[in-house]
């Protein structure tokens, strides 16, 4: 008997001759009496021609577990798998395990198609595979785990599983988004879905007792992942849950702000943002109205506009709160859904019977949202400028900060009514095209603006040759508040005077905005 006949027996497709040539061939090769010592048995276990023998059975059991009816045999797939195990096959044999995990994996995937998965089954290959010799990393090796991946929302072995397989064992591929050959869609890269999906485990632990230790050393991990591969969109959200639930809201905050920024639009991002507050009401309120105010289904909205309820209802805003609640009782009616234990309580409070209810809580939302909006750029510094110009018509602005930094920028949505020489607190987008900006966050203000673009002064009016405008020094007084006044030439005022950029003569001078009754 030699491996050549098993090979030659197993090309031809004759496997059960084959395996039956490959068992002989390996007692052949074993030793024929019991040895107790350690040292010599493992010498023996490592005889080239014992290795040879064992070998030519793998490839037959590997034959076994490519057909098709045996795929779909879980009993014939399981007892040629376990006849493998027992072959002790050493680590140098990674041609064999590799072509086993490509098997198994088929295997795992074909279990998690099953309207009923049969996780035991799934423990079980998970058992076996820590016992292979894989190439690590390799493509074999990232298809077994993209296989026993597919079903780890269920699957509570899914940690054990991650951290057996060891992240550090992608291949460069995984790190890249996938193109589906029939539509073109993109997929998300393998190694963000496995961060994400360990993150999930971790957080539901959570529920039934943290496991801080593993949150401890896969916490670095993450941030190593963030910093390198800055177009992955979800780690930093989970990273942010992850410091929620060990309670460090600080830091959460500002891992979740990169995340928030792409997803301002999505309502359950806010609902998130305001679990990083619960010590802060008014940021918690701001950030419920800001949800929603984002275009969302009303199915989806009942828990915020609950929590909402409940803020409102600690600040006294009874109205606001009815309207809340009664948004919830319309959803819980059309849905057929039971109304929670906590809105059952309100619906039978005094509160709620004298309260009145609103069409809607527009005007609330609008009132808080733009807190809420400044909580996303609360790490880039705000500056203070003074409006130099007003577009109504338009809803534009030109505001000064200093006499090298200024601009126009359009304030609707931000402010109801401004006016020239208002001091405004703003954050601004970086980007500017031809000194347009956009704004982040806008505000009134009562803080002081730079020394260099508004003053206060006094003096004699200096009205010349009856002109329609007058000086006091180097500040223009113009005819509107010459005619406002009923100012006249030796006038003593006294006002303020913002900085104001004289195109035709290409430099800075000073006009004055507004004047103080005497």
């Amino acid at each position: 008997m030699s491996f050549i006949q098993v090979k030659e027996l197993r090309q031809a497709g004759k496997l059960d001759e084959a395996y039956q040539v490959a068992l002989q061939y390996l007692a052949e090769k074993k030793p024929t009496s019991e040895i107790n010592n350690p040292i010599i048995a493992e010498l023996f276990q490592n005889l080239p021609d014992l290795i040879w023998a064992k070998r030519a059975l793998a490839w037959v059991l590997y034959e076994y577990l490519k057909q098709s009816e045996i795929q779909e045999n879980h009993e014939a797939f399981f007892k040629y798998l376990t006849e493998l195990v027992q072959l002790e096959l050493p680590s140098s044999e990674v041609m064999v395990f590799d072509a086993m995990a490509w098997q198994i994996g088929k295997l795992v995937f074909e279990l998690q198609k099953q309207e009923k998965i049969e996780y035991q089954k799934i423990d079980l290959l998970f058992e076996t595979i820590q016992k292979f010799h894989f190439t690590k990393p390799s493509p074999a090796y990232s298809f077994l785990y993209k296989a026993f991946h597919k079903g780890h929302q269920g699957w509570s072995n899914y940690l054990e599983f991650a951290n057996w397989w060891n992240f550090e064992y992608f291949e460069a591929a995984d790190y890249l988004e996938e193109e589906l050959p029939k539509n073109g869609k993109k997929v998300m890269a393998l190694v963000e879905q496995a961060y994400i999906a360990y993150a999930k485990k971790l957080l539901e632990k959570a529920a039934g007792g943290l496991d801080r230790d593993k949150i401890a050393v896969f916490l670095p991990m993450l941030d190593a992942l963030i910093e390198k591969y800055p177009r992955y969109r979800y780690p930093p959200y989970f990273k942010a849950k992850l410091l929620l639930a060990i309670g460090d809201p600080e830091d959460a905050f500002s891992a979740f702000l990169p995340f928030a920024k792409v997803k301002k639009n999505e309502f359950w991002v806010w609902d998130v943002m305001a679990e990083m507050f619960t010590n802060n009401p008014d940021k918690q309120i701001a950030c419920y109205c800001k949800a929603l105010s984002c275009s969302t289904s009303e199915e989806f909205l009942i828990k915020v506009r609950t929590k909402l309820a409940a803020l409102l209802i600690e600040t006294e805003k009874y109205n606001e709160a009815k309207t809340e609640i009664t948004f919830v009782l319309n959803i819980n009616e059309q849905q057929g859904w039971k109304v929670s234990r906590q809105v059952s309580q309100w619906l039978i409070s005094t509160w709620y019977k004298e309260a009145d209810v609103q069409k809607d809580n527009r005007i609330l939302y609008q009132m808080h949202t733009p807190l809420a909006e400044q909580l996303l750029f609360a790490n880039l510094p705000e500056e203070i400028a003074v409006v130099e110009f007003v577009n109504r018509d338009k809803k534009m602005l030109n505001f000064i900060i200093n006499l090298k930094r200024y601009g126009f920028l359009k304030y609707d949505g931000f402010l109801k009514e401004v006016n020239i020489g208002d001091v405004i607190a703003i954050r601004l987008d970086t980007r500017s095209s031809d000194g347009y900006y956009t704004a982040l966050t806008l505000q009134q203000t009562d803080k002081k603006p730079d020394n260099s673009v508004l003053k206060n002064f006094e003096g004699l009016l200096d009205i010349r040759n009856d002109n329609p405008f007058g000086f006091v020094e180097n500040i223009m007084v113009d005819s509107k508040l010459l005619q406002e006044y009923r100012l006249n030439n030796g006038d003593f005022i006294k006002g303020t005077a913002i900085a104001s950029f004289n195109k035709k003569k290409q430099e800075w001078g000073w006009k004055a905005t507004h004047l103080e009754r005497l």
